[in-house]
């Protein structure tokens, strides 16, 4: 679609409202019924209403109905891009996916093996799950629990609970990507 964080309202919806049909191999003039039960999903995505006639579609919603039109949405969006020629969606570092996200990709995963698509996703698995048994400074700890975190702008890095064998006593810590652990 083109979209830049920087743009104006009004080319957001310019661009949602010609590319989305573009995409599916249709012109944006006039709107096609599969492009009307579209539109209005992908501007809510881009906090973008739309006039009456669109945006009474998703004006009612609640969360979750909202939700599960927006995954519809999207999954028709797909298909009508794959239908045009073979499409490959690219998951990048799922280990940052909010739930939405991994419920969106279960959603599209499970509705869209008949048509051509490929899906690669990418994650960083660690070594630091709950239950494990560590060594820091010579002392034993147990990792309580773990996730990735990232404080800003920083370098990501796994935000621990460990409970040191030794003492029973529960400290948090961060490890760094490249640090090493025994």
């Amino acid at each position: 679609l083109g979209i830049e964080e920087e743009d104006l309202e009004e080319n957001v919806r310019q661009r949602i409202m010609e590319g989305i049909p573009r995409l599916m191999g249709e012109e944006p003039q006039p709107l096609s019924d599969r492009a009307r039960d579209i539109i209005p999903y992908i501007g809510k995505l881009f906090s973008i209403d739309f006039d009456a006639e669109l945006g009474q579609k998703v004006r009612y919603l609640d969360p979750q109905q909202l939700m599960e039109m927006t995954f519809l949405a999207l999954r028709k969006l797909l298909v009508g891009m794959a239908l045009q020629r073979p499409l490959i969606l690219a998951f990048e570092d799922l280990h940052w996916a909010d739930e939405s996200t991994l419920l969106l990709i279960r959603h599209l995963a499970q509705r869209v093996a008949q048509i051509p698509v490929l899906a690669v996703g990418t994650y960083r698995d660690t070594d630091l799950k709950p239950g494990r048994a560590i060594t820091i400074d010579g002392d034993p700890f147990l990792v309580v629990a773990s996730q990735f975190g990232r404080k800003s702008q920083s370098k990501a890095n796994m935000q621990c609970k460990l409970k040191n064998l030794k003492t029973g006593q529960v400290m948090a810590r961060n490890f760094q990507g490249a640090e090493k652990i025994e």
